[in-house]
C-alpha cells in the first residue's frame, strides 16, 4: 500500500493493485493448519479487500486534491468536488460520486 502514498500516478496505483491481486491469489491456495490461521487468513483477506477499495479508488480520481497528490494530474478538478461511494452489485464492484 506504500504505492498508494501522498503522492501517487497510475503506474504506481497499478503496480499497486498488481500487488493485491498477487496477494489474493496466494490466499486462494493458503493451508489453514489452526483456528489461529484462519484468523489471520480472514484478516488478510479483508485487508487486501480495503486495500483493493483504496487503490481502485485513488486510481479513479484523476485530480489532485487536499494532501492526496497525484503526479499525473496536478489540478484540482471541481467535477471531483465529492467523495466516490463503492458499491458491489451482482458480485461486480463499481464506484459512483456521491449525491450532494
Amino acid at each position: 500500500m506504500s504505492r498508494v502514498s501522498i503522492v501517487r500516478d497510475e503506474r504506481s496505483l497499478a503496480a499497486c493493485l498488481e500487488d493485491i491481486a498477487e496477494g489474493e491469489a496466494a490466499l486462494t491456495v493458503a493451508r489453514v493448519a489452526d483456528p489461529d490461521d484462519l484468523w489471520r487468513a480472514l484478516e488478510l483477506e479483508s485487508l487486501l479487500q480495503v486495500g483493493r477499495l483504496v487503490a481502485m479508488a485513488a486510481r479513479l480520481r484523476c485530480e489532485s486534491r487536499g494532501s492526496h497528490y497525484r503526479a499525473d494530474f496536478p489540478a484540482s478538478d471541481a467535477a471531483w468536488g465529492r467523495s466516490l461511494v463503492a458499491r458491489q452489485v451482482e458480485g461486480q464492484l463499481g464506484f459512483a460520486l456521491a449525491a450532494l
